[in-house]
């Protein structure tokens, strides 16, 4: 008889085998667990990175425009040369009335001896209706408007160049005229208009003719006028392309408030300019220099001010506008995207006003400032 035998099944060493399922289950879910962790990490990262930007930019914002319109306001009331201004009109002057070109009198131009104006949002004067309309300024901002001139004169070498429409001033220490622009060159004996210049000055970039010796005369300093009229729009950009906001369909369906200001621009017209966004409100108050010099010494006692603020106030008279001396500044800015998670409920302060934030989730930041009128109080640090 013939025995069959059976080869063993040759089984495969253990490390060969594989994974059981329980296995191949513990090892998906720590693998889940390490990703859910990754996951965690980049989010919270993520969000922290946005944060920090927004902050960044909000700070970045609110400085910019304390440090744009301190800059303005300081400026207010630089007319090149002129020492003397006009007498302070018994009424506020519209600020975009188109200026008359001619003399600065006390009843011509007299609007320049206001270099800072406050405009009460719910008193809107007629010539800046169309442009500072209830839909294109933000509820509980100040409206602020600064005159000045360019630093720079056009007709620095004696001759120079206009542009057709603008408005420039030409200046000397006791007279000045506000001028529309011929467009082109001008000579060093012309105006901004072209035409003959009744306001000189010596030229002493050349040497002195005749017996006895004597400086030519040629065209006094001529240089832009401006008018700026800063307030607070509730957009940047307004549905439609247009230049007034809207409503809720401003800026892509989400209104980002805006700091802006009217130019005045060619012919006597004003344009908006933006500024910077994320601007909710400002707040001006005005510093009022109005003791007298000496009451009780007749050759001073009818000069006002010595240069320095006696009083601020956020909504002066007439007559404490050609007061003006200095100006605190306060803004509020805001970031200019939500905060997921944050609850603004907090009241801020800015000067005397007081504003709550309506629970949204925008941060939100006061910055403040106070700055010299430098033109006016120095006016006054010399009386005449």
């Amino acid at each position: 008889m013939t025995r069959s035998f059976r080869h063993p099944i040759a089984r495969p060493p253990r490390a060969a085998r594989g994974f059981s399922l329980l296995e191949l289950m513990t090892s998906i879910t720590i693998g889940l667990l390490i990703l859910a962790g990754l996951a965690s990490v980049f989010v919270n990262s993520s969000t922290a990175n946005k944060e920090m930007k927004n902050s960044a930019e909000q700070i970045e914002n609110g400085r910019y425009a304390i440090e744009f319109l301190s800059q303005d306001l300081r400026h207010a009331g630089y007319y090149g040369e002129l020492a003397a201004l006009p007498a302070v009109p018994a009424a506020a002057p519209d600020p975009c009335a188109a200026p008359t070109a001619g003399a600065v009198s006390d009843t011509s131009n007299n609007a320049l001896a206001l270099p800072v104006q406050y405009i009460s949002a719910a008193s809107i004067p007629a010539g800046c209706a169309a442009l500072l309309t209830a839909a294109n300024l933000m509820a509980g901002s100040d409206i602020v408007v600064v005159r000045r001139a360019d630093t720079t004169q056009v007709n620095s070498a004696g001759a120079g160049t206009t542009t057709a429409g603008i408005v420039y001033v030409q200046s000397t220490v006791d007279s000045a005229e506000l001028q529309y622009g011929a467009g082109g060159a001008i000579s060093n004996t012309q105006n901004a208009a072209a035409a003959a210049s009744a306001l000189q000055r010596r030229d002493f970039s050349v040497a002195a003719v005749g017996s006895p010796p004597q400086f030519p005369q040629i065209a006094a300093a001529i240089r832009r006028y401006r008018t700026h009229i800063y307030f607070v729009a509730p957009c940047s950009t307004p549905n439609g392309g247009g230049v007034l906001c809207t409503g809720s369909a401003d800026d892509l369906g989400k209104p980002l408030p805006t700091l802006k200001r009217l130019e005045l621009d060619a012919a006597g017209a004003f344009t908006i300019v933006p500024i910077v966004e994320g601007i909710e409100a400002i707040r001006i108050e005005y510093g009022v220099d109005d003791s007298p010099i000496n009451p009780t010494d007749p050759g001073t006692g009818s000069l006002i001010g010595d240069g320095l603020p006696d009083l601020f106030v956020n909504a002066p008279t007439v007559a404490q506008m050609g007061h003006t001396v200095a100006a605190r500044i306060y803004v509020l800015a805001r970031n200019t995207t939500a905060s997921t998670g944050y609850v603004d409920d907090k009241t801020y302060t800015l000067g005397t006003y007081t504003t709550a934030a309506t629970n949204d989730a925008f941060k939100r930041h006061v910055y403040g400032a106070e700055t010299r009128v430098a033109n006016q109080s120095g006016r006054r640090e010399i009386p005449r």
